[in-house]
């Protein structure tokens, strides 16, 4: 009777472990499965060497944007900090581009967005400095990213945008959020990790190893 006691009781630790075990598993997939926000729509702005850039130049990969502006001394040396510190995680990674957007567009020339990008030991080969008209960059934060662009530029966001690979925006990261800014660099890296775990799936047998 013991020993059958024994191994009823065994039965049912194993099963609740397991049990236990698909939960946790369950919780990973939800917590893998970042929400999709929106999507950002087709937009032409102006770099810091007078190109032409925009979503062309960044579909198929994931972005992270902020919104600054050169004259400012509070808010903005932040947010280029916080990218900083992105640029440094994923440097060597193609796949992940940064985007720092002018919401002072009319003294943020091509040529002021170069020297701020010497200025600040920015490389623009994957961290790119926009400018244009403040029309298409109204129309971009206001319509692509959903953040309002004030007429201050002292008021503009402390928000970063994260999008993927397919131009849908994945997630809000505001400065006075520390957990928030804690998780951004996890979140890229689940976007590449997803990305990577798609291209497998969808790999033709032969080609597998």
């Amino acid at each position: 009777m013991k020993m059958r006691r024994r191994i009823v009781l065994g039965s049912t630790v194993a099963a609740l472990l397991l049990s236990g075990a698909i939960l946790l598993s369950g919780a990973a997939r939800k917590q893998e499965a970042l929400p999709v926000r929106g999507t950002i729509g087709e937009f032409s702005l102006t770099d810091s060497t007078g190109n032409a850039f925009g979503s062309d130049q960044l579909k198929g990969r994931i972005c992270v944007a902020d919104f600054i502006f050169t004259r400012c001394d509070g808010l903005c040396p932040l947010l280029t900090k916080e990218m900083k510190k992105l640029h440094e995680t994923f440097a060597n990674n193609p796949a992940v581009q940064l985007v720092s957007v002018t919401v002072d567009p009319e003294f943020d020339t091509p040529e002021v967005l170069a020297e701020f990008a010497r200025h600040n030991d920015i490389d623009t080969g994957n961290w790119h400095l926009l400018t244009g008209t403040r029309e298409a960059i109204r129309s971009f934060m206001v319509e692509e990213c959903m953040i309002g662009m004030p007429d201050d530029p002292l008021l503009h966001s402390d928000r970063l945008v994260l999008w993927d690979q397919e131009m849908r925006i994945r997630g809000y990261y505001p400065l006075s959020d520390p957990e928030a800014q804690g998780s951004l660099a996890k979140d890229i890296s689940r976007l590449l990790r997803a990305s990577r775990d798609s291209r497998t799936t969808h790999q033709p047998l032969d080609d597998q190893p």
